[in-house]
């Protein structure tokens, strides 16, 4: 969600900023975005960053507000993690 009151006291924002985590945070066009979605094995899988910046990236050269676009791609990322660590037969996938 949009948070009111702009960019975080005491932080220096130049241009649309990401930081991911549990809650993902976009910092940008005078304004705050939450995504409250992904998965916990994330943490764990090597190149995951690399992998939500390709999603970022494809957001982006649709065009439009970055910080929306940054957040969709955030929240598109973490929808595809939520659904592929869905148990299959029981078991997660891979041999996390």
């Amino acid at each position: 969600g949009e948070v009111e009151g702009g960019e975080p006291a005491g932080v220096q924002v130049v241009g649309d900023q990401p930081v991911t985590g549990a809650v993902d945070v976009v910092v940008g066009g005078g304004r705050v975005l939450e995504v409250h979605n992904g998965h916990a094995l994330l943490g764990r899988i090597t190149g995951s960053g690399c992998m939500a910046t390709a999603a970022i990236a494809i957001f982006l050269a649709a065009g439009g507000d970055p910080a929306i676009q940054t957040a969709l791609g955030l929240a598109t990322y973490g929808l595809a993690a939520e659904r592929a660590a869905e148990p299959v037969n029981g078991a997660l996938p891979g041999p996390l």
